[in-house]
């Protein structure tokens, strides 16, 4: 067996002792200054990761809502031009009415102003023929008898 002597017993609490004091005035402020270090350089360092993901978060809230904005800005542009597209068939249609209507109302009015126009130079022929044959002749010819229509046959005026 190991014999165990005083001074052993000794040199193991001095052992002891010194392990004790370095650890309370040594080692635990070293730790304390490297745990601080640690502290100092990762601290920073995750504020600013997690600033990061702060500022990827709202960018990427901010794209979203300009995509939206714009999604619902070309929506209204497209309702405005097919609602423009309407107002202007509307306008085509009834300006195309209204002139369809001119156009009936005018070639009425004009049918009826050749056929006034008509009547007037039938009436009117029988003078013209008197008056030229009466201007070929050099003579004046008789009044021709009332004609079909039952209207007299009439001399022109004589200048």
């Amino acid at each position: 067996m190991i014999k165990l002597d005083i001074s052993i017993i000794f040199i193991i609490g001095l052992f002891l002792l010194l392990v004790l004091i370095l650890n309370r005035y040594f080692f635990k402020p070293l730790l304390k200054i490297l745990e601080e270090r640690k502290g100092m350089v990762l601290g920073p360092r995750e504020e600013a990761q997690q600033s990061l993901k702060v500022v990827e978060e709202l960018t990427q809230q901010r794209e979203r809502a300009l995509a939206s904005t714009r999604a619902e800005s070309q929506q209204l542009k497209d309702e405005r031009v097919q609602e423009g597209r309407r107002e202007g068939d509307k306008i085509i249609a009834s300006t195309r009415t209204e002139a369809e209507r001119l156009l009936s109302s005018e070639e009425k009015e004009i049918k009826g102003m050749v056929r006034e126009v008509e009547r007037d130079l039938e009436g009117m022929s029988d003078k013209f023929a008197l008056k030229i044959a009466e201007n070929l002749l050099g003579r004046r010819l008789p009044v021709s008898p009332p004609d079909k229509k039952g209207t007299k046959g009439e001399r022109p005026h004589q200048r």
